[in-house]
């Protein structure tokens, strides 16, 4: 087997609608899936074409997921491409493509990372709790 090898994915782009949670059927922890878009220019004046991504998250990824991640946010995310098969009611296999997400930044002004930060956090500073 050779190990010289990479699978990694990044892209930037906007959530298109609010994430999902679950329990995952491994391990017991969370399972958070959301759809991020991301545009491409062909040529110069021309329209974007938008491509539709399916974003996994597990564990504590999910759950900041769950918490911080609305539709319409722009983020980076960066994780490894994995592809899966199902069978559907018809009987037809269909292959399936999704990032599992390994990191996840919010982008944009001071003003958009404020109103992200966990509930958490600001209870704790309306309380005058110091935060680190």
């Amino acid at each position: 087997m050779n190990l010289n090898s990479l699978n990694k994915v990044m892209f930037i782009g906007f959530v298109t609608k609010d994430p999902m949670t679950r329990k995952a059927i491994e391990g017991g922890g969370k399972l958070t899936r959301f759809y991020l878009v991301t545009n491409e220019l062909f040529k110069k004046g021309g329209k974007p074409r938008p491509e539709f991504h399916s974003i996994v998250c597990w564990g504590v990824l999910a759950e900041f997921a769950e918490r911080n991640i609305k539709k319409g946010k722009r983020i980076y995310v960066e994780g490894k491409l994995r592809h899966y098969y199902y069978q559907c009611e018809c009987g037809k296999k269909i292959k399936n493509s999704e990032v599992n997400a390994d990191i996840i930044t919010f982008l944009g002004g001071e003003k958009d990372q404020e109103k992200e930060e966990p509930k958490e956090k600001v209870q704790k500073k309306k309380m005058g709790v110091k935060i680190k």
